[in-house]
């Protein structure tokens, strides 16, 4: 089978499968090579490409970006996205309303309900962890960015919660105090991923009760309840996670949607550059992380078909603005003074 090479943005990703001489190890098993190792699987703390990643392999958001565009969005557990021209945005823009798809089911075999849509991304903003995501959708619904302010809850935050998400039959509504045009995208993100309502709870998450809601805001770190668990509705299932080695995943074969063309997921954390390019050429992971710095060495590999294709990424250089200059100039600065 001939090897195939895709470099993502011309500098990040190679995509490769086995060498032109050889056959296909495991025909039956997608293998990833990477740098990322993942904190927390928990979508509501997760803020990272390499955890959304994963959570996007086991979980399902309401809508999700329409293949390469982040302007436009296709339904994924709602059943059509909200437009004004639907009816699903209102006029003023400020009341969302999502049809909740039916027929769909979790992995550990629950039925997806609207009553799940709800409690997940009120559990969300609840959880709130620090360092998390969260103040995304909290200033989205509530117009609040944090759920604390000096160090204290802030007054009547959990029922703004409550109030701004709202199970109408087979529909969620949510009330915004103002129009918030990001609104699709962050609920396309891997923070506003659905649970199923009952297994959150039997595995330590928010009990439903909005009076209660104190009790599980802002965790202490790495205790989020669903940090190394997961039960969503995605094509594949979380089978095992080995921290800082390896996470597997397995497909959902009772998925509402196509089901996985590939049986099994492995995600491994190799983080030597040679050891990953051994890996390439024996055929032993079908795609590798290569390093801007590596990717002449790649290119001029024999037996690789080269793709190219755009990739959103920002590059960017950090200086700290906070200098001293009574202090003595850093050795870089080229003073002697």
């Amino acid at each position: 089978m001939k090897k195939i090479v895709c470099l993502i943005g011309c500098f990040l990703l190679i995509l490769g499968v086995v060498s032109v001489n050889s056959e296909v190890k495991n025909p039956d098993t997608f293998v990833l090579a990477d740098i990322g190792s993942v904190e927390t699987i928990d979508p509501a703390k997760c803020y990272d490409t390499a955890g959304s990643g994963k959570i996007w392999t086991v979980y399902e958001t309401l809508v999700f970006f329409d293949g390469p565009h982040t302007g436009k969005y296709a339904p994924i557990l709602a059943t059509k996205v909200p437009t004004v021209e639907n009816g699903g945005i209102s006029a003023d823009g400020k009341t969302y309303t999502f049809n909740i798809r039916k027929g769909v089911k979790f992995q550990e075999g629950g039925d997806l309900t609207p009553e799940d849509v709800a409690y997940s991304l009120k559990r969300a903003m609840i959880l709130d962890p620090a360092g998390g995501p969260m103040w995304m959708l909290l200033e989205a619904l509530t117009g609040e960015g944090n759920t604390h302010k000096d160090g204290a809850v802030i007054p009547g935050i959990f029922e703004k919660i409550d109030k701004a998400v709202e199970v109408k039959g087979d529909n969620v509504v949510l009330h915004l105090p103002k129009p918030y045009p990001p609104l699709l995208g962050i609920l396309s993100y891997s923070a506003s991923a659905i649970l199923d309502k009952e297994w959150a709870m039997a595995n330590g998450c928010w009990d439903g009760n909005i009076a209660n809601a104190a009790k599980y805001n802002k965790p202490d770190e790495g205790k989020e309840p669903l940090r190394t668990i997961a039960n969503g509705t995605g094509p594949y299932k979380l089978r095992l996670w080995e921290t800082s080695k390896q996470i597997v995943f397995e497909r959902f074969d009772g998925y509402w949607g196509p089901k996985g063309q590939i049986k099994t997921g492995i995600v491994k954390y190799v983080p030597e550059h040679s050891t990953r390019m051994l890996m390439l050429k024996a055929g032993d992971a079908d795609r590798v992380h290569v390093g801007k710095t590596f990717i002449n060495e790649v290119e001029s590999m024999k037996g690789l078909a080269i793709e190219k294709v755009p990739q959103l990424a920002v590059t960017g250089a950090l200086f700290c603005q906070k200098i001293d200059p009574t202090e003595q100039p850093p050795a870089c600065s080229g003073s002697n003074q």
